[in-house]
């Protein structure tokens, strides 16, 4: 592979597949905050979530709008179906201008996505051609955890592979401990390493380093470079999967003590936590010469999987002493509508704004769903370069109905069968070869040869 044509696909890759090393004490005290999990409410394609019980009541129809200066313009009408599970199998969507496209998705037996596949229609909804496809893979154990991620688009009657792609190569020891996770990216038609984790084990079982190598480019050729690297570490608690080299504060994995380095530098990280809630506490310490920083985070979690998060940084030399901080606000509502999301920084006596994301929900007065939803965001006025809450986004839901008691099994038996060719394109059911193909009945998907 010629190193000047590999640098470029990742130019073009970005961060796609990897993620670069912490450059400040400000970006590793980011890193101690825990991987949350967000349920994005400000997407076209909406994510409905309901509060954990019984029932699960889901939007047949949900309609986004977009303020164009003056007044909300329909931008999108979702019909959506669910399985019994309360995940979208089907989502008709028509466009503002009348265009519908249509999106199919697929899900193991854990509940994770394994297939989305998105058609348009230029006839009004009556036949559908390919437009996009995806596909996951998970790990064997840790079921969650997106192992391979496909995308093509659908280009002169073929599939082209184009967007996020990517796999993971797990490996573990005898013990089923995680030593090495490769992450690797596509170029013609091979997939290329450009990021490794290492984890060592010392004699008690537990991890004692954890690294990180990313492939980087210094203008002409390609090296691997090294990343975040762990050591020293004393464990809170631990399981042996250890799928990133960051975030050792929340799960299973978290850690009290370890010694980083990164960037030539030695950092002292601490945490100290909160029987009975998630709250921590870390403080990372680096010295150099007479100059000592500090940098604290405190994550204190709210109901709804909101958080507030404050990172106090301060610097002193000899008798002189400086601190800012940043604190940042994320809260949502039971249905996961984001309320706020919120992004201050104090310099001294100074505080400056950095972004604002602000939800307003009106719920139905007899069950209490959300009815409609509205988004504004943190905005400059163009001519006097002050602040303002600007109208983004308009959604209103409509047609609830509890899926729980959809039954999945007798739904995919009289669903008629769709027949897929390995390459993803739909082929007629009548006029099958032999091969192997792709059958979609409903909510299942399997392999089949005929």
């Amino acid at each position: 592979m010629k190193n000047f044509t590999l640098v470029a696909m990742l130019t073009a890759v970005g961060m796609t597949c990897s993620a670069s090393a912490p450059e400040s004490l400000m970006t590793l005290a980011r890193m101690a905050k825990p991987a949350v999990a967000k349920t994005s409410s400000i997407n076209k394609a909406y994510r409905f979530r309901a509060p954990s019980n019984n029932a699960l009541w889901r939007p047949g129809t949900q309609v986004t709008y977009f303020w164009n200066g003056e007044e909300w313009e329909v931008d999108q009408t979702y019909k959506t179906t669910y399985n019994s599970e309360g995940k979208r199998i089907l989502d008709l969507i028509t466009e503002g201008t009348g265009e519908i496209s249509r999106e199919t998705s697929s899900y193991d037996e854990n509940g994770m996505l394994t297939l989305k596949l998105s058609e348009i229609s230029e006839d009004g909804g009556a036949t559908f051609e390919n437009n996009s496809r995806e596909e996951r893979k998970y790990d064997s154990r840790v079921t969650d955890f997106v192992v391979a991620n496909y995308q093509w688009i659908w280009l002169n009657n073929d599939w082209m592979q184009n967007g996020n792609n990517y796999e993971r190569t797990v490996t573990r020891d005898e013990a089923g401990n995680i030593t090495k996770i490769v992450v690797a990216c596509p170029y013609q038609g091979v997939y290329d390493p450009i990021q490794e984790i290492n984890i060592t084990y010392g004699a008690d079982g537990k991890a004692s380093t954890i690294s990180q190598k990313d492939l980087t480019s210094n203008g002409s050729s390609l090296v691997w470079e090294d990343g975040v690297k762990y050591t020293d570490i004393v464990w809170e608690s631990t399981d042996g999967q250890i799928l990133r080299a960051e975030g050792f504060t929340s799960g299973a994995n978290r850690i009290k003590s370890a010694t980083i380095i990164n960037g030539g530098m030695e950092f002292k990280q601490t945490v100290e936590y909160f029987e009975g809630s998630e709250k921590f506490i870390s403080t990372i310490v680096v010295e150099k010469g007479s100059v000592r920083q500090v940098a604290v985070t405190t994550y204190e979690p709210l109901e709804n999987d909101g958080y507030i998060a404050t990172i106090e940084q301060t610097a002193t030399s000899g008798d002189e002493s400086y601190t800012n901080k940043e604190v940042e606000t994320v809260k949502y509502d039971a249905y996961g509508n984001l309320l706020l999301e919120e992004y201050i920084g104090y310099d001294g006596d100074y505080e400056e704004i950095y972004g604002r994301t602000a939800g307003e929900v009106t719920y139905d007065s007899a069950s209490g769903y959300p009815v409609k939803y509205e988004v504004t965001m943190l905005e400059w006025d163009e001519e006097t370069d002050e602040p303002y809450m600007g109208k983004y986004l308009l959604v209103e839901f409509s047609d609830y109905t509890d899926v729980s008691g959809i039954d999945s099994i007798s739904g995919d038996e009289n669903a008629v069968p769709e027949y897929y060719n390995l390459q993803g394109i739909r082929v007629n059911a009548e006029a099958l070869t032999p091969g192997i193909y792709i059958v979609k009945t409903g909510n299942t998907t399997k392999k089949i040869r005929i």
